[in-house]
């Protein structure tokens, strides 16, 4: 008879939706799915909004999930507890004070998934002492190894895990060649996303007398629509660039389909291992993107994509350019891109590695 291996999975799921919640909901899916596992799961969100809620009503819901917890822990006993916790500010402390609940009640091994960075810009002595104790209790998995730096002041590059994110599925019919839109920038509409750059980018390409069309899928953060339409008609770009506003579902993939380069400037200072550009991968599109965070890890220079400097317009144009002048190098990289893609980070891939993580961590 297969013995079992328990896990307790503490992490964020939708709503809202974000990089991590989508990440946590793909892999309990997954996971529920491979016999040897018997899992819980506990949604660890205390709001279902963005933008948070009232700070009276958080402590409540936070005090029911503590409740919560203790009481799975205890009749489960779990062999791993998995969870994914935030990395700086007010969310850490919270998912600090959580660990030590787990950690207290449950003396096997504790795996602290991290889907953002920040540690290693918390100052203060207080903050310190937090993430000393912290790294105590937990195994730490990152999304990159070039993402260590954030906690080599509290861990040693030996003693965190690496596990790269994957996600999407097939789509074996894919065409790579003639494309409705030469440029997609799909992000909601952050400044730090690079969106101002690209449009930016957009201009002197008009002016150098380039045909091409791009789309702009997001919905409005700190970037109003408005402010995006009003630089198209102030920069004649209005035939060329069209804003499609935020894109869920099929609406979504069919502006992927269409699309052959995913043009992805960002100097967000969180940035870690962006969805988007493995979403943009199994489309077969190319991608222009930073050295931000892990995003080297996705697009290598020259081979499926392009790298840019970081809020540098120039730069951006010129790669562009090139691509636009390019169609047999851009076609090469866009067949590198979904190769790319189909061998490292597919969502099997990224199951596949974590089933490795949980199978060595429950037999400790």
């Amino acid at each position: 008879m297969e013995i079992k291996r328990r896990i307790l999975f503490c992490l964020h799921l939708p709503p809202p939706t974000h990089g991590a919640s989508i990440v946590g909901a793909t892999l309990v899916e997954s996971v529920r799915k491979i016999s040897h596992y018997e899992l819980k799961v506990i949604k660890i969100n205390t709001t279902n909004t963005l933008k948070g809620g009232r700070a009276l009503v958080g402590v409540f819901r936070f005090a029911l999930l503590v409740a919560r917890t203790i009481l799975i822990v205890l009749r489960n006993r779990p062999h791993v507890i998995y969870v994914t916790p935030s990395s700086k500010g007010i969310a850490f402390v919270k998912d600090y004070l959580y660990v030590n609940v787990l950690s207290f009640f449950h003396k096997g091994p504790i795996l602290a998934h991290f889907h953002n960075k920040g540690v290693r810009e918390n100052d203060g002595r207080l903050f310190e002492k937090m993430y000393r104790h912290f790294f105590s209790m937990v195994t730490p998995i990152l999304l990159s190894s070039r993402l260590r730096g954030d906690l080599s002041k509290y861990v040693t590059a030996e003693n965190i895990l690496i596990c790269a994110n994957g996600m999407g599925s097939e789509h074996p019919e894919l065409l790579l060649d003639k494309k409705r839109y030469d440029f997609l920038f799909l992000s909601n509409l952050i400044e730090e996303k690079g969106v101002l750059i690209f449009l930016e980018a957009c201009k002197r390409l008009n002016k150098a007398d380039f045909s091409f069309t791009a789309a702009i899928v997001g919905a409005e953060a700190d970037v109003e629509t408005s402010t995006l339409e009003n630089f198209l008609v102030e920069n004649c770009l209005s035939d060329n660039v069209h804003i499609l506003g935020p894109q869920y579902g099929a609406d979504k993939q069919g502006v992927l389909e269409q699309s052959s380069i995913l043009v992805f400037p960002s100097f967000y200072h969180y940035e870690c291992m962006p969805l988007v550009v493995l979403e943009a991968m199994s489309f077969g599109l190319a991608v222009v993107s930073t050295r931000e965070g892990a995003l080297e890890d996705l697009v290598e220079n020259g081979v499926n994509g392009l790298i840019v400097k970081r809020r540098n317009v120039e730069d951006l144009f010129e790669k562009l350019a090139y691509l636009l002048q390019n169609e047999a190098r851009l076609l090469q990289m866009k067949e590198a891109s979904l190769a790319k893609y189909r061998r490292d980070f597919t969502e099997q891939a990224f199951v596949d590695r974590m089933d490795l993580i949980f199978q060595a961590a429950s037999d400790l």
